[in-house]
Parts: C-alpha cells; structure tokens; sequence
C-alpha cells in the first residue's frame, strides 16, 4: 500500500499485527507550526516523520526525538519544542512558568 498526502504535510502509515490472524494499519501525519503568539502557521519546512529514536549526547544517551512510529495511541501527541526566556533583558532566572493552551475550532455537536 502506498500512502500519499495531499497537503504539504508528511505522512507514513506502519502496518501491524495486534493479534494472530488480524492487522491493523495505522496512519501518521505530523504538522509543524511556527508559534509567536497569539498565532500559528505551517512551518515553510516540516519536520521529517522519524523512524527511529533519536539519542542526543548531552549528557550522552539523552532521547533527543522519540520515534512517530506507534502501532497505536490512545489520544494524540502534541510537542512543543523551542527556547524560554527569563523576563528582564540581561537577567537569569532560577525557575520561570510557561503555559500553552489548545482549542478545538470544530463547533460543538
């Protein structure tokens, strides 16, 4: 089977066997966004669907990107991945909150 997406976006699918005799496909699509607040739109370049885990080494062995391949998921993933700032030009901070919030656009059924 070959998957193809219709939107910039990447996607892949990993077919499996929950059982002896039954199969299962599941289907991947990853979007990546820019943030500045308060908007969001489709990053110019997507990050790739990652079939592996990807270890880091600081320290060493450190999970940098899991893998997006999982034969299945209850709810969906969301990741945010970026740099946090102490307010104040020029000062650190020992500690600092961040938030983030999701909406649904659908209307309500």
């Amino acid at each position: 089977m070959e998957l193809a997406s219709a939107r910039p976006l990447p996607a892949a699918s990993l077919l499996w066997q929950p059982r002896a005799g039954a199969f299962c496909l599941t289907v991947i699509c990853k979007a990546t966004f820019v943030l500045e607040a308060p908007e969001a739109w489709l990053a110019p370049e997507q990050e790739p669907i990652r079939e592996a885990d990807v270890f880091g080494d600081d320290p060493p062995g450190t999970l940098r990107c899991p893998s997006d391949l999982a034969p299945a998921k209850a709810r969906a993933d969301v990741v945010l991945v970026g740099h946090a700032y102490a307010p104040g030009a020029g000062r650190s901070a020992r500690s600092s909150r961040a938030s983030g919030s999701a909406r649904s656009t659908r209307p309500s059924r």
